[in-house]
C-alpha cells in the first residue's frame, strides 16, 4: 500500500486498532489479535505457564519442586493474562470536554482544555536474532502522547514491520490530526 492509495481502515486493521468518531466522541481502541507476534507469544506463555504449574502440582514428589514449579508456572501464566487484559481493555476517548484514557490497566480521566497538545513520536528499532548473528528485522514504532503542559500520557502505541513504515507514519499523522481537531472544537 503506497502513500497515494492509503486506506485508513486497512491501516488500522494492520496495526490492530479501531477508531470510532462521531460529532461528540472520538475513541481509539486496541484490538487483541491472537495471530500476530504479540498474541501468539502471550498465548504461548499462558499455556506454557499453566502447564508448568499444573504439572508441578500433579507430578512433584518434593515440596521444593512443587512450590518453585507452581510459583514459576502460575506466575508466568498470570503475567500473560495481565498482558492480554491490558491489550483488550486499552483505549483513548474524547467525549465532549472529557478525556478518558485506559492504558496498562489504569484508568485516567481529566477535563480537556485547549492547553492540551498532541505529540507523535516515531522510531525504528532493529531486533537481532542471537542465534544467527547479522540477521534480524526492523520495526517502526509509533506512539501518540497527549500533554497538558505538566503531565504527558501515552494515547496509543503501535508497531509494524519496517516495510509498512510509511503506512504507520501516515496513520499516526491522521490520528494526531483527528485528536487535534477534537481539541480545537472545544
Amino acid at each position: 500500500m503506497s502513500q497515494e492509495n492509503f486506506n485508513f481502515e486497512s491501516a488500522c486493521k494492520l496495526v490492530g486498532i479501531k477508531v470510532s468518531e462521531s460529532q461528540e466522541t472520538l475513541t481509539i481502541r486496541t484490538l487483541f489479535n491472537p495471530l500476530n507476534k504479540f498474541g501468539l507469544g502471550s498465548l504461548f506463555f499462558l499455556i506454557g505457564g499453566v502447564t508448568v504449574g499444573v504439572l508441578s502440582i500433579t507430578h512433584s514428589k518434593e515440596y521444593f519442586s512443587l512450590i518453585i514449579g507452581s510459583i514459576l508456572g502460575f506466575g508466568i501464566g498470570t503475567v500473560a493474562i495481565l498482558s492480554i487484559l491490558s491489550e483488550l481493555t486499552s483505549y483513548f476517548k474524547i467525549s465532549g470536554n472529557n478525556l478518558e484514557l485506559r492504558n496498562r490497566l489504569r484508568l485516567k480521566t481529566e477535563r480537556l482544555t485547549n492547553d492540551h497538545k498532541v505529540k507523535m513520536k516515531t522510531r525504528s528499532e532493529f531486533v537481532q536474532l542471537k542465534s544467527q548473528p547479522g540477521s534480524g528485522s526492523y520495526f517502526r514504532i509509533i506512539e501518540l502522547y497527549i500533554s497538558n503542559g505538566t503531565d504527558e500520557h501515552l494515547i496509543i502505541g503501535f508497531q509494524t514491520d519496517e516495510k509498512n513504515s510509511s503506512i504507520a507514519n501516515q496513520l499516526g499523522n491522521d490520528l494526531s490530526s483527528m485528536v487535534k481537531n477534537k481539541i480545537k472544537s472545544l
